[in-house]
């Protein structure tokens, strides 16, 4: 055989046995899939805390299969996020048949009255409120909702960032150290109108001076709370200067100006 010969015969050889070695691997592989060795023996799941963990693992039964490599992550993250609590989802796989599934949940920043109690988060996804539920922030109403491409209610755009930029405000202000607000309403003027908690006192701001109006409310309140009636209404929606209601004995509703 000569040498030409030689190396034609050494390239099929090597051409045959790729060949075999291919369809050898793809039935390995198809044989790892197909396996009961890689089927799902546990799930575990972590960062639930609003969340129904027995609805997670429905969802995730109904759409993962039984094979740890043939999950379709998309389609479980999908159906997991159909939750409105729920704001992400990782998964994670292991050798030994257990599945990872790790929830990131909504904060709520706030809670709105649309005709039934919503939480909204930061981005203004809405939550339902369960009956029973119990929470220390405002309740805000005069905001508007919508669904978005993908089906998910929500604030709208503007209703979301008016509810922010109050709720931030009232974070940052020493508000809390005087009064709680339990109520506010969102105006179409852009006046925001506040109820404050265990008392008959409502104040209204304007939305522009959110927190030079909240600091002046904070200085009010300290001197309300030496005063033996509180006042119906407190007007703050002017610059350095505040005009407080009254109701006296004979239901006089005289009104004062008191400049800061």
């Amino acid at each position: 055989m000569n040498r030409g010969s030689r190396i034609a015969l050494i390239t099929a050889v090597c051409v045959v046995a790729g060949i075999l070695s291919w369809f050898g691997f793809q039935k390995g592989a198809c044989g790892i899939h197909s396996s009961s060795v890689m089927n799902i023996k546990a799930i575990h799941i972590n960062g639930t805390q609003h969340v129904d963990r027995d609805e997670v693992l429905k969802r995730i039964r109904e759409t993962a299969g039984g094979n740890l490599f043939a999950i379709d992550k998309n389609k479980v993250i999908s159906s997991i996020c159909a939750n409105p609590w729920i704001e992400a989802v990782k998964i994670g796989k292991s050798l030994n048949g257990t599945l990872r599934i790790t929830i990131t949940e909504r904060k709520p920043a706030a809670v709105v009255n649309l005709g039934r109690i919503f939480f909204a988060d930061r981005k203004g996804v809405l939550i339902p409120v369960q009956p029973g539920t119990v929470s220390n922030l405002p309740l805000a109403s005069g905001v508007e909702d919508t669904t978005d491409e993908n089906g998910k209610h929500m604030l709208k755009t503007a209703s979301r960032e008016r509810v922010n930029r109050f709720m931030n405000a009232l974070a940052k202000s020493e508000l809390y150290r005087t009064m709680t607000v339990s109520q506010v309403v969102f105006e179409n003027d852009g006046v925001l109108r506040m109820i404050i908690d265990g008392s008959v006192t409502v104040v209204d701001i304007d939305e522009k001076n959110i927190d030079d109006r909240l600091t002046r409310l904070v200085v009010l309140g300290r001197s309300m709370r030496q005063a033996a009636d509180a006042p119906s209404r407190i007007d703050l929606r002017y610059q350095n200067l505040a005009f407080i209601t009254k109701d006296g004995a004979a239901s006089s509703g005289k009104a004062g100006a008191v400049v800061d």
